[in-house]
C-alpha cells in the first residue's frame, strides 16, 4: 500500500513539471531586438543629415533574448548589404549611387538609410538616417614636380591645387611614405629636402580627403640625383711610381644627369680641361714635372652642379734604366743572388733592385731630378757567398738617351753526359789532338783515357753541327781533322785514318811595329758552319795554338775554309784582336799607351793615342780570403781619366764583396782601351755590343785593345749575369 502510495505521487509531480515547460513554451517572444548603430567617422548620428562618400562601415550592436537572425541595411528601400553572423558590420558600396547636395526643401534632396534588425521571432528594430551621399573625389591639379624629374640639394620647392565639391576635411604630403610639412597660401606647397634620400627612383605622394571620406591620391616618382659623376681610372693605383709618360683615360659617367666637365689638377695646378665631345685621353709626361711625391686630382662636375673629386697620391721618378728579362732566364742551379745596381759617377748609389726567377722587367729610379745627359753606371751583379765567386760587369759612362733600356737573350744552358770513352785508333804519338765546341770538348777519366763530353742546350739548338776534332803536329805543322756526326753512335772508334785535310790553307801574320814579331803570341780560330751558328754563337774551334817569347818570325797557322764563317781571338805582347772573321795578315798594331793608378777605389787612368773609345778594367781577386770576384768594368776612354769603382751598397753588406770593396781590397788585374772596327765611339758600342747582346759573343765585331797589367786573363762569365748551368 504504501509502493503504491509512492508512485503516485511522484507521477502527480511528473506531470504538474511537464505542463510548465509546455506552458511557457507557448508564451510568444513580441520583444523587438536593442540595437546602438554607429558609423566609422561620424561621432554624432543624431546631428542632422549624415554625410558619408562611396563607401560607409556600419557596426550594429544587437541584442535580443531569443537571438538575431539577420542585421540588413537599406537605401531608399534598396537592400545593400547583410550580415548574420555577430558581431554585426556592414560595408556599404554606395558608388551606384548619385552624388546628392543636402536641399532643404527637397524630400528628394536626401537618401534614407535604414538599419533593421530582425530576431529570431521575427521581431525588428528599424532605425533610419537622413545621409547625403557625396562620391565625388577631390581634385589634385597643377601639381609642379613631373614624373621622372630630377632633383637635387635641400631646397625643392613643390606647389599644387586640391579641390572638392563640398569641403576638404584633411591634406597628407608623402615622400617615400613619410610625411613631410606643407603650407597653404594660394596654393598648398612644400619644400622637398633630398638629403637625406637616396640617389635614384624616390616616390612623392598627395593625398586629399573631403568631409565624406572621399580620398584621392596623386603619386608621381622623381629622381634624386645628389652625387657627382662617377670616375674610373684603370691607368693609376693608390701609391703608384710613375716613372714614363702614361695615357690616363677615365671612364666618366653619371647616372642620372648629363657630365658637363672634367678637369685634370696635378699638385693643385690645373693641367687639362677635357673636351667631352672628345676621346677622354691625355698624355700625362712625368719628364715635365719637379720628382717627388704629388697628387693626381679628376674634378667631374654634372648638369645639376654635383661634383666628384677622384684623387691618386703617386710618387714621380726619373726612369733611368729598364732592363727586360726574358722567361726562363735566370738558373735555379747557381748558388748566387742577382742585382742591377746604378750608381753616379762618383760611385753614390742612385737605385738598386734585385733580380729573383720570376723577374720580367727591372726598373731603376733616380729620386732626384735628373737631366737626359747625366752620365751614371750600371752594374749587373751576380753575388756569392761562403766561398762561391762574385760576378759584376760594370758600364760606365751611359745616359737617358744612350743606354736606358737592354732586353736580354733568351738563357741556353746546358747539361753534360758526363763523358763517354771512345777509343782512338792510329793516332801518331806526337800529333795533339783538340776537340772543342760550344757544346762538346775533350776530357779523361782517372786512368787518363780520353773522354768526349757532349753538352745538351736547354733549347736543343747546338746539336745539329757535326763535332770538329782536329790533330796538329807544331814540329811538322801537320794538320788534319775529322767531322764526327751527332748524336754519336753507340760504339763508335776514332780511326786517325778517317782524318782529311780537304779546304786547308796556310796564314801568316805579320806585325808592326816589329817588336811585337817577338813578343808572345796565341792565336784561337773557331767556325760557324751556317748562319744560324752564328748568329748563335754555336762555334767550334778549328786551331788554338801559342808561340813563346823572342820567335822574330810571323804567326804561321792553317785554316779551315770549309766553315760558312770565323771568328778569333789574337793575343802578341799587349795587343789583343778578336771577333768575326780572321785576323788581318798584316797587323799595324795602335800606337796606344795605357796607365792606372787606384786609391781608395779610385782609378786613375793616363792614355796616349787617338782612335780608342772603350776602355775596360778587368779585376779579380779575393781567393786567399774566400771572397773570389771577378769585375769588368766598360768606360769612355776618350775622355775619362779617373773612374770611381761603383759602391757596393749597404744592401749587399752581407755578401764578401761588400767588405772587399769597403777595405779597399779590390785587385786590378788589367785596364785596356780599344775600339770597335767601323764604330763611332763609345755610343756605338753600347748600341751594337750591349744593346746588341754581343759583348760576351765570339762573333762581334772586329775589336783591337793595348792593355797593361799582370794578366791576360779575361772575364769567364759569359753572360751579364752569372747564368750559364
Amino acid at each position: 500500500m504504501i509502493r503504491k502510495l509512492c508512485y503516485s505521487i511522484l507521477f502527480v509531480v511528473l506531470l504538474q513539471s511537464c505542463s510548465t515547460e509546455e506552458e511557457q513554451q507557448k508564451i510568444p517572444d513580441t520583444v523587438a531586438p536593442v540595437i546602438e548603430v554607429s558609423i566609422a567617422g561620424i561621432s554624432n548620428l543624431s546631428m542632422g543629415p549624415i554625410k558619408v562618400g562611396s563607401s560607409v562601415n556600419i557596426s550594429i550592436d544587437a541584442k535580443d533574448e531569443s537571438g538575431i537572425k539577420r542585421v540588413e541595411a537599406f537605401i531608399d528601400d534598396q537592400k545593400v548589404g547583410e550580415d548574420l553572423i555577430a558581431p554585426y558590420e556592414l560595408i556599404l558600396d554606395l558608388t551606384s549611387f548619385s552624388s546628392k547636395k543636402q536641399v532643404i526643401s527637397s524630400k528628394n534632396a536626401d537618401y534614407k538609410l535604414s538599419i533593421l534588425v530582425t530576431d529570431i521571432a521575427d521581431n525588428q528594430t528599424l532605425e533610419e538616417f537622413t545621409i547625403i551621399i557625396d562620391n565625388d573625389m577631390p581634385l589634385i591639379t597643377e601639381v609642379t614636380l613631373e614624373e621622372g624629374e630630377i632633383l637635387q640639394g635641400i631646397d625643392n620647392a613643390i606647389m599644387f591645387s586640391a579641390t572638392d565639391n563640398d569641403e576638404i576635411s584633411s591634406v597628407s604630403v608623402l615622400v617615400n611614405g613619410q610625411s613631410i610639412p606643407y603650407a597653404q597660401e594660394n596654393k598648398y606647397n612644400f619644400n622637398l629636402d633630398t638629403s637625406n634620400l637616396q640617389d635614384g627612383p624616390n616616390e612623392l605622394q598627395i593625398q586629399v580627403s573631403d568631409l565624406a571620406g572621399n580620398t584621392a591620391s596623386y603619386i608621381v616618382t622623381f629622381l634624386v640625383d645628389n652625387s657627382g659623376p662617377e670616375i674610373v681610372l684603370d691607368a693609376l693605383e693608390p701609391d703608384m711610381i710613375i716613372d714614363e709618360q702614361i695615357t690616363l683615360n677615365p671612364v666618366v659617367t653619371d647616372s642620372f644627369s648629363e657630365v658637363d666637365t672634367l678637369q685634370l689638377y696635378f699638385r693643385d695646378e690645373l693641367i687639362h680641361e677635357f673636351d667631352l665631345t672628345t676621346e677622354i685621353s691625355f698624355d700625362f709626361n712625368p719628364d715635365l714635372f719637379e720628382l717627388g711625391e704629388g697628387e693626381i686630382k679628376f674634378i667631374a662636375t654634372d648638369s645639376l652642379g654635383n661634383k666628384t673629386i677622384s684623387i691618386w697620391s703617386i710618387l714621380l721618378q726619373r726612369l733611368i734604366f729598364t732592363l727586360n728579362i726574358p722567361d726562363d732566364y735566370l738558373s735555379y742551379n747557381i748558388p748566387a743572388s742577382h742585382y742591377v745596381i746604378a750608381s753616379n759617377l762618383d760611385g753614390s748609389l742612385i737605385d738598386i733592385e734585385q733580380l729573383t726567377h720570376d723577374s720580367r722587367q727591372v726598373k731603376l729610379h733616380a729620386v732626384e731630378n735628373f737631366a737626359i745627359d747625366q752620365e751614371f753606371t750600371i752594374t749587373f751583379a751576380s753575388l756569392g757567398s761562403n766561398g762561391v765567386a762574385s760576378y759584376l760587369y760594370s758600364i760606365t759612362n751611359v745616359n737617358l738617351e744612350n743606354l736606358n733600356t737592354l732586353t736580354l737573350e733568351t738563357s741556353t744552358r746546358y747539361t753534360g753526359d758526363g763523358g763517354k770513352y771512345y777509343p782512338i785508333n792510329g793516332k801518331p804519338q806526337d800529333l795533339q789532338l783538340s776537340f772543342f765546341g760550344r757544346d762538346y770538348y775533350f776530357s779523361s777519366n782517372e786512368a787518363g783515357d780520353p773522354l768526349i763530353t757532349n753538352f745538351t742546350s736547354s733549347n736543343m739548338m747546338d746539336t745539329q753541327d757535326p763535332a770538329y776534332m782536329y790533330g796538329f803536329n807544331p814540329i811538322t805543322n801537320f794538320y788534319s781533322y775529322l767531322l764526327i756526326e751527332r748524336p754519336i753512335a753507340s760504339g763508335f772508334e776514332i780511326n786517325y785514318s778517317d782524318f782529311v785535310q780537304d779546304n786547308l790553307v796556310d796564314k801568316q801574320i805579320i806585325m808592326t811595329p816589329a817588336e811585337y814579331m817577338t813578343e808572345t803570341k796565341n792565336l784561337s780560330i773557331y767556325g760557324f758552319f751556317n748562319q744560324t751558328g752564328e748568329v748563335n754563337d754555336i762555334y767550334h774551334q778549328i786551331w788554338s795554338y801559342g808561340y813563346g817569347a823572342n820567335a822574330s818570325f810571323g804567326y804561321n797557322y792553317i785554316l779551315n775554309t770549309q766553315f760558312y764563317s770565323h771568328a778569333y781571338t789574337f793575343n802578341s805582347g799587349n795587343y789583343q784582336s778578336k771577333g768575326l772573321g780572321i785576323p788581318r795578315d798584316n797587323i799595324s798594331i795602335p800606337d796606344w799607351t795605357v796607365n792606372f793608378s787606384m786609391t781608395n777605389n779610385e782609378v786613375q787612368i793616363s792614355t796616349t793615342g787617338t782612335g780608342h773609345s772603350i776602355g775596360e778594367i778587368y779585376m779579380e781577386g779575393g781567393y786567399d780570403i774566400g771572397a773570389p770576384y771577378q769585375w769588368n768594368l766598360f768606360f769612355d776612354s776618350s775622355k775619362i781619366t779617373s773612374i770611381s769603382l761603383p759602391k757596393i751598397p749597404e744592401l749587399l753588406q752581407n755578401f764578401p764583396i761588400y767588405d772587399v770593396y769597403k777595405n779597399n781590397q779590390i785587385e786590378i788585374g788589367r785596364v785596356s782601351v780599344g775600339r770597335y772596327e767601323s764604330f763611332n765611339g763609345y755610343n756605338s758600342y753600347l748600341e751594337q755590343i750591349i744593346k746588341g747582346n754581343k759583348a760576351f759573343k765570339k762573333a762581334a765585331p772586329r775589336f783591337e785593345s793595348i792593355f797593361t797589367g799582370e794578366t791576360t786573363q779575361i772575364f769567364s762569365n759569359n753572360d751579364y749575369f752569372w747564368n750559364w748551368w
